[in-house]
């Protein structure tokens, strides 16, 4: 048997150089810097209209604990204070029955006998009553912010017949009585604290 080597049947290449391949034509560079901005900027518009929303939100949660918070505190003042300034209002009508009292028995000190000055000083005073406290006529208005109007007319209204409640915007309490008028003033107080 005859042996041959494999190598005399190969081709030898050491000395081929073959030809460049082409594949087709090279892509063009892409410039995406457009879409990549557009991108980053539709990117930021959502992260801001998130934001704002759940800032929204937040402001809102904090809004409505305020209101919550100020309307109960608010309550509690009305229902504190209205009864003090029910009381002072009493005893201010009773500080004008009693000068009222005081200036005729004066008056009438050297005209009448002790004992009748009493009894005419007496009447006068239920005269007085009568006209403060239940003359329909004469009428007290009292008015002021709804809530402390309700607490002011439950404290008056079982005293005194002919008072009259009036809610208003404003922050002061008046008391009208005929001519006379009586007032909080605390618009007053607020604008110096302003000042300040």
């Amino acid at each position: 048997m005859n042996v041959m080597p494999v190598a005399s049947f190969l081709k030898d290449f050491s000395d081929y150089v073959p030809e460049p391949v082409q594949f087709g034509q090279e892509p063009e560079p892409v410039d995406n810097t457009e879409a990549l901005e557009a991108a980053r900027a539709e990117g930021m518009a959502q992260g801001r209209e998130e934001a704002l929303a759940e800032m929204g939100a937040r402001v809102a949660e904090l809004e409505a604990a305020f209101e919550a918070r100020l309307a109960s505190e608010r309550a509690a003042w009305a229902r504190q204070d209205g009864a003090l300034l029910a009381t002072a209002i009493l005893h201010g009508l009773e500080n004008v029955r009693e000068q009222v009292i005081d200036a005729t028995a004066q008056v009438l000190k050297p005209f009448v006998a002790d004992g009748v000055r009493q009894r005419a000083l007496a009447e006068l005073g239920r005269c007085i009553d009568d006209m403060l406290l239940r003359d329909p006529e004469l009428g007290i208005v009292v008015s002021g912010p709804q809530d402390l109007v309700k607490v002011l007319e439950l404290h008056l209204s079982e005293r005194a017949g002919n008072f009259t409640f009036k809610p208003s915007a404003s922050p002061e309490v008046e008391v009208k009585a005929g001519p006379a008028l009586l007032s909080t003033r605390i618009a007053s107080w607020l604008e110096k604290i302003d000042e300040a």
